[in-house]
């Protein structure tokens, strides 16, 4: 449940990642990538590789399972999860297992629609120096947008009719909407991006910054240009810096 968002003239990536759970992360730092997961899953929650390739994605959720979470009803939430997902794929595990090895997004585009598989509601943002996509994903249905100017994606679909599709499915996704819409356009560094990520006023991060039934468990701050990723697991931690060493320069 999370908050992710593309800033076009920067050309930077950016992920508050939100969990209803304890959830412990690490960070891979090898075989030419740069990316995170839970600890144990298969797949990345974002990623960059040597290639200036990078990704940044979010689950959509049925408005039932979520209200049951906010409930706290969760024992009947798992048991929603499983049947709404059974045997549906988690599409970023094709992202993930191709991340060391593509060397521009629209191999992972043509991935993604040539699956011919049943998926799990996700939004992924996918990247280079030279293109960026918006991918939604449900079942059998995919939509793909060429990103022509800077946006924020949360955990609705924008195109797909699935998931919450009004304010009220899903009151919080469409506020965290609202707050990267009106801060985005005024963002001109990379600086300002982990500002609106991780803001240092306290009335701002009640607005991005999440503490329950879901909690913000990171933030992360991807600079396809100059290869960098900015990484934080709390409010009061500074940024912490990664740096991959591109094969060529982009």
């Amino acid at each position: 449940m999370c908050t992710t968002g593309y800033h076009k003239g920067l050309k930077v990536l950016f992920k508050n990642r939100d969990k209803q759970t304890e959830t412990d992360e690490e960070i891979l730092t090898d075989n030419g990538i740069i990316a995170c997961r839970t600890k144990g899953d298969s797949y990345y929650s974002w990623g960059l590789n040597m290639f200036g390739c990078a990704f940044v994605s979010t689950a959509v959720n049925s408005p039932k399972w979520t209200s049951l979470i906010y409930e706290n009803k969760l024992r009947e939430a798992a048991s929603l999860y499983e049947a709404e997902n059974r045997a549906l794929f988690i599409p970023t595990e094709v992202v993930s297992k191709t991340l060391p090895e593509v060397k521009t997004v629209r191999q992972w585009v043509d991935a993604l629609t040539d699956t011919h598989r049943l998926s799990r509601g996700y939004n992924i943002l996918v990247c280079d120096p030279q293109n960026a996509f918006h991918v939604e994903m449900y079942r059998d249905n995919i939509s793909v947008r060429d990103v022509t100017q800077s946006l924020t994606v949360t955990n609705h679909f924008q195109s797909l009719k699935a998931g919450p599709a009004a304010e009220d499915d899903y009151p919080s996704s469409f506020r965290r909407l609202r707050y990267g819409n009106e801060h985005l356009p005024g963002v001109q560094s990379t600086p300002g991006i982990l500002e609106m990520m991780k803001p240092s006023m306290p009335a701002r991060q009640r607005e991005i910054w999440r503490s329950a039934p879901f909690k913000t468990i990171s933030s992360a701050v991807i600079d396809v240009t100059n290869g960098i990723v900015y990484y934080s697991r709390a409010l009061e931690q500074e940024y912490l810096l990664f740096k991959i060493r591109y094969q060529n320069k982009l």
